[in-house]
């Protein structure tokens, strides 16, 4: 096993764990049209767009909890029930960084900004992936 453990002491930056490929979905188009979109494109989030700028953020969780458990129907605009206040950090800020934010916001999703330009999104299942790759790093030594 490596010496480096920064891994595990979470002070790695997150910039290489970032997803960059954000979708988005207008501020005006349903909650079937989102969960369309989401399920066409194996993602679990949609940045919300009106005029191409980020307004809002919607996440499968959304649908569960604010339009399914309340029995909504899904006709309704995505701009009816998603965040709108936006909860972001910057790309050179570290893991541990990025898990205080989530954990304090109770996300799983994290916006990401690059001179004040939101241009990514880092996840818990990124995280994880981060964790498995190293356990399989060491297994195969």
């Amino acid at each position: 096993m490596t010496n480096d453990n920064s891994f595990y002491e979470f002070n790695i930056p997150i910039r290489q764990f970032v997803t960059k490929r954000l979708v988005g979905i207008d501020k005006n188009s349903t909650i079937q049209e989102a969960a369309k979109k989401m399920d066409d494109l194996n993602v679990g989030s949609l940045v919300v767009l009106e005029n191409k700028k980020i307004v809002g953020f919607f996440t499968v969780g959304d649908i569960m909890s604010k339009v399914v458990a309340k029995g909504k129907k899904s006709d309704i605009p995505v701009e009816k029930i998603m965040i709108k206040s936006l909860i972001t950090t910057d790309i050179n800020s570290s893991v541990r960084d990025a898990l205080e934010i989530m954990a304090k916001n109770d996300i799983k999703h994290l916006l990401i900004k690059k001179n004040e330009e939101i241009i990514g999104i880092l996840t818990y299942k990124d995280l994880m992936d981060i964790d498995r790759h190293n356990l399989e790093t060491f297994i195969s030594r």
